[in-house]
């Protein structure tokens, strides 16, 4: 918005705007009172084009601007923003390693452990497999402490980060309240890693049939992983589908829709 003011007023050059959104303020996850939601309206308003994480993001956006904006406004919100899901990043961990069975096998959390992400569903999840069997270890890389005897938080820089990543065993992404698109697991899923995901749109729009996704319940949740955990030749080619995946992800394929979009 102040861009555009400054553009449109000051110079006799009047550009077309367009943008890309990855975070919004809603309500659904900030435990603060206030927050600059209603400021990135008025500037999503004033671009001819915008993308967004996911068509569960965007619908988001325009639930909230329901209680702010009139119908019209609310529909040209609409027309503006496009998904555009982000291009995966290629490691650079030189010969692909891939996992090699060891004593325990590593479920990795590598999103950020706060609640909008689920994390305390996890944990509570992972105690109950704990009671279970004691034949594996969760790694949550982006955790500052260590809280459970299951647990580690082994930090890396960003090549030896995938090279742990590529040894885990599977990783989890549990239901969220943002609904955008999860850059953790289309890190793990680059190294074929299998990944769960909570049974919502905005995990399908990421992962299609790659991804392995279980109703939001413990009794399937445990079910599910338990299968994996104790099938090799299961996990094998739930591994080859995220390494599929990844090869349609690039940003070499990605781009193509942002381009379309600009143009």
């Amino acid at each position: 918005l102040q861009l555009k003011n400054l553009f449109y007023n000051e110079t006799n050059i009047e550009p077309k705007f367009i943008g890309y959104t990855h975070w919004t303020e809603f309500p659904e996850i900030t435990n603060y009172a206030m927050t600059v939601m209603d400021v990135n309206f008025l500037g999503l308003l004033e671009m001819d084009k915008c993308g967004i994480n996911t068509e569960a993001q965007k619908n988001l956006i325009l639930h909230n601007a329901k209680s702010k904006f009139n119908t019209g406004t609310v529909i040209k919100l609409s027309e503006i923003l496009e998904p555009q899901y982000l291009g995966w990043e290629i490691p650079k961990i030189g010969e692909r390693v891939t996992y090699k069975p060891r004593d325990k096998k590593i479920i990795v959390y590598n999103h950020r452990p706060h609640t909008y992400k689920n994390y305390p569903w996890f944990l509570k999840q992972m105690d109950e497999l704990w009671k279970q069997r004691q034949d594996f270890e969760v790694w949550v890389p982006l955790s500052d402490s260590i809280t459970k005897p299951y647990m580690t938080n082994d930090k890396y820089d960003r090549d030896g980060y995938f090279k742990k990543l590529s040894s885990c065993y599977i990783g989890v992404c549990c239901k969220q309240k943002y609904g955008g698109w999860a850059v953790s697991a289309t890190d793990g899923m680059s190294v074929g890693v299998p990944y769960m995901f909570s049974n919502d749109s905005y995990y399908k729009e990421l992962a299609g049939n790659a991804g392995i996704y279980y109703n939001n319940s413990s009794t399937d949740f445990i079910s599910k992983l338990n299968f994996i955990l104790d099938n090799k030749i299961e996990r094998k080619k739930w591994s080859k589908k995220s390494l599929q995946r990844f090869e349609n992800g690039k940003w070499e394929n990605a781009i193509k829709p942002f381009n379309n979009m600009i143009n």
